[in-house]
């Protein structure tokens, strides 16, 4: 028993090597969406707010990010070959960028509850700020 039991989880580590990373990424923005969310909970409405059993949501949406990126892999290796307009795995790349989109808007979404700006304004006023100093450089530089 032990030793199917060693097999099985050395196949499915194999089977899910390419997207390992992928996975550990999903995975710590739910575990830094979660901590955020009961950070600013707690800041607004007290430790009364905090409740342990919607800690178990960390489970299933854990669960659920994990298995879709899974079988968008399946779907990449057995229909396409592993390769979609020439980039490996693009499809679960791209399931996984979705996931972690949806995260970012979650940590974008507590980071106003606390008063603070949108972090797409901030990016926003960057990207503005870059290329008037890369219009600068460039007049100096002429």
């Amino acid at each position: 028993m032990k030793n199917f039991l060693l097999t099985m989880l050395t196949i499915i580590g194999t089977f899910i090597a390419p997207i390992q990373s992928l996975i550990l990424m999903l995975i710590s923005f739910i575990l830094l969406d979660t901590f955020v969310g009961i950070y600013v909970s707690v800041k607004m409405n007290g430790w009364k707010s905090f409740s342990s059993n919607k800690l178990f949501n960390i489970v299933v949406k854990s669960f659920f990010y994990v298995i879709s990126v899974v079988l968008v892999l399946m779907i990449d290796k057995f229909v396409f070959g592993g390769k979609v307009f020439g980039i490996s795995y693009l499809l679960s790349k791209g399931m996984s960028i979705f996931w972690t989109y949806i995260e970012v808007k979650s940590l974008d979404e507590h980071s106003q509850r606390l008063g603070n700006r949108s972090f797409w304004e901030l990016v926003k006023e960057l990207v503005k700020k870059v290329m008037s100093v890369k219009k600068d450089i460039k007049k100096i530089t002429e």
